[in-house]
Formats: structure tokens, sequence, C-alpha cells
């Protein structure tokens, strides 16, 4: 299911901050690269992945399709809102 939204309200609803520490999550993210390898995903990416696992109700705003693979600890979808490059078509928000 996936929630249509402007990307002007984009930025207005969902402006959060978000502190990550690379260094800490090191292994997490390490993890992650090694299981999705054949995707591929990249460091950017894992730090991403483990920022949505470290923050329940976080939404991931991104324009790679990849992101519907990644899992949250390996099971859960992330919550995405995949922005169409196009820009023909507004957002599509899970």
């Amino acid at each position: 299911m996936y929630r249509l939204i402007r990307p002007s309200q984009a930025a207005e609803t969902y402006q959060h901050l978000i502190i990550f520490f690379l260094q800490r999550e090191a292994a997490a993210v390490k993890k992650l690269i090694e299981k999705y390898a054949d995707v591929p995903m990249d460091v950017a990416d894992a730090c991403v992945v483990r920022m949505s696992e470290l923050n329940k109700n976080s939404i991931v705003f991104t324009v790679d399709g990849n992101f519907r693979i990644y899992r949250k600890r390996g099971e859960k979808e992330l919550r995405l809102c995949l922005l169409l490059s196009s820009g023909v078509n507004p957002p599509a928000c899970a």
C-alpha cells in the first residue's frame, strides 16, 4: 500500500534529524553489505537500511528501486517513499 504525496509535502511532513555513527554500526553495516552483495548494496545503502532498523517508524525517501528488496533485520520490509525521477507522477509512499 502506498500513499501519494507531493514532493513539497514530503519535506514539510517528514522532517526529522537522525544521528548515525558509522563507527558504532560498522559490524551491522558490513553484515548488510555481505547479505545483499548480489544486489549490490553499497555503504550508503547499508547505512540507510541500518538507520531504518534503528528508527522504528522511519520512512526511506529514495529513487533507488533496490530498497524494495532490502529488509529490516532480514525480515520486515522498509517503509518507502519512492520518488520518481521523471517528475510526472507524485512519489509513491508506503
